[in-house]
């Protein structure tokens, strides 16, 4: 679509908000006749395909791997050798031609091997060494070394191996599934593991199936055109969405340290021409489809309550890892300061009517069904 690089830069935008871009207060189409612009298809027409999910026994053993990973801790062990990667605690003494020099010792110094904070040679020398031993090192400071004293030099560090850290997974056991869950076995702890993997699985499913079924009801509704064979869209909805939509990017803008116009050729790559016109087909598509979602919801007697509300914030604030409280303590404002009541409420409305189109497709496929099943 023409429209494609603005809207991919606006899901950006929408994205970092939390929020949908949805056109004034309550009802903004409640003094607007809806299908004198917009045929909508028929929804209740509509055949979907249920949604099916499963967890295999891979996947449930790997998510218990993670969980079991996340609550590993490290330990300092004197036994063992040294390997690349490992964390160590060293006491060193270097010294030229047998005399030590300032800046040449240290006890009790913690090093990963491999990180580089040590001339070459020094780290790398280290592997395969014993925990609890002491082992020579030989290297050469670099020519360029910053202490003018030693660079270029010869030098043998005396290095104490005093421990190494070792990272220790629990396993999967009922102490384990006791500390870490309410159950208390581990047969119920992987009922437990599965039982979310599913639930999870199923909402990204819904979520998708919702996405499909809607672009195809969308797709499929046509817009009414004017004697020019121009699309017709209510003027006052379509100017409040631009509107909204070009303040959306001027903030962005701002917070950037940007004008609206350096924004839009250094960001988004587009000449201001090209950036209206590309913002005029986008508000267009978001116009139609809350044109749809408003005659759906006033057709079927949709509403939001005040717990579909609640609700809503809570999923769409958990996508994020957050709650409530910790997004208000994290931004200083709560979620509903920074998306709008409006908005929210809006952007419930339309998971809700998109449900009611699915679950109703799925309906009539199982009515469907079970015709074809009689007939035979």
């Amino acid at each position: 679509m023409k429209y494609k690089k603005i809207a991919l830069s606006l899901a950006v935008c929408l994205m970092t908000a939390f929020t949908l871009t949805l056109t004034s207060c309550g009802n903004p189409y409640s003094g607007v006749e809806i299908t004198d612009y917009i045929e909508v298809a028929d929804y209740k027409a509509m055949k979907v395909e249920p949604v099916t999910v499963s967890v295999t026994d891979d996947e449930l053993q790997t998510e218990i791997n993670s969980r079991l990973e996340a609550e590993k801790t490290v330990e300092d062990v004197t036994k063992g050798t040294v390997e690349d990667g490992d964390t160590i605690n060293i006491d060193y003494s270097g010294s030229i031609n047998g005399v030590k020099f300032d800046g040449g010792e240290e006890e009790g110094r913690d090093l990963t091997i491999g990180s580089g904070t040590f001339i070459d040679g020094f780290e790398s020398g280290l592997i395969g060494a014993e925990v609890g031993t002491t082992k020579n090192i030989k290297v050469t400071f670099p020519e360029n070394y910053s202490q003018a004293d030693l660079a270029g030099k010869d030098a043998v560090f005396a290095v104490k191996i005093n421990s190494k850290q070792e990272e220790k997974i629990p396993e999967l056991d009922e102490k384990f599934v006791k500390e870490n869950s309410d159950v208390d076995t581990v047969e119920e702890y992987k009922a437990e593991v599965k039982k979310e993997l599913t639930e999870s699985k199923e909402q990204q499913a819904n979520a998708e199936k919702r996405s499909e079924v809607w672009q195809d009801l969308v797709d499929q509704s046509i817009m009414k055109q004017d004697d020019e064979g121009n699309d017709l869209y209510p003027e006052e909805q379509l100017q409040e969405a631009i509107d909204e939509t070009t303040a959306m990017y001027e903030e962005v803008a701002q917070s950037n340290n940007m004008t609206l116009d350096d924004y839009i050729e250094q960001s988004l790559g587009l000449d201001k021409e090209t950036f209206n016109t590309q913002l005029e087909e986008y508000c267009k598509m978001q116009v139609k489809q809350e044109m749809i979602m408003y005659y759906i919801a006033d057709q079927e007697d949709i509403d939001v309550s005040r717990s579909d509300y609640k609700n809503y914030i809570k999923e769409i604030l958990a996508q994020y890892g957050y709650t409530e409280e910790s997004y208000e303590e994290a931004n200083g404002k709560s979620y509903e300061d920074v998306a709008g009541k409006d908005n929210i409420k809006a952007a419930t409305l339309s998971e809700k009517v998109a449900q009611f189109v699915v679950d109703n497709g799925i309906e009539n496929s199982q009515k469907e069904s079970e015709k074809s099943k009689e007939s035979k």
